[in-house]
């Protein structure tokens, strides 16, 4: 759903650009800039760094976003909170990974050892 959704918004990206280098009227070349670097900044969030999927099985964690996927062991984590309406959970075996709230998180929450429900 969301890679569909950036695609939809790749599409009207092209057409601002083609507008504004052939075209006559339409957006500014300002509104154009701003649209392409929103479209860039959610995109590296949602695509790249904001976790969709996260299942615990034997220790790992292994978390998927759109784009990439890892894993590291539920004893890496240091400290989970809220952050910007998502939850941050940060390890030490690399970047901090965000969730989305979703149906599902807190049953995640719950199957993480006491240990690693740091707030």
């Amino acid at each position: 759903m969301l890679l569909a959704m950036f695609a939809g918004f790749g599409l009207v990206s092209i057409g601002l650009i083609l507008n504004l280098v052939f075209g006559d009227s339409g957006p500014s070349a300002v509104f154009v800039v701003l649209w392409l670097a929103a479209l860039a900044w959610n995109a590296y969030w949602f695509l790249w760094r904001v976790a969709v999927k996260l299942p615990v099985a034997d220790g790992v964690v292994e978390w998927e976003t759109v784009l990439r996927r890892g894993s590291f062991p539920v004893s890496a984590i240091t400290s989970i909170g809220p952050v910007f309406g998502m939850t941050r959970i940060r390890h030490t075996t690399g970047r901090s990974l965000l969730v989305l709230r979703q149906p599902g998180l807190d049953g995640f929450l719950e199957e993480l050892p006491g240990s690693a429900r740091v707030g």
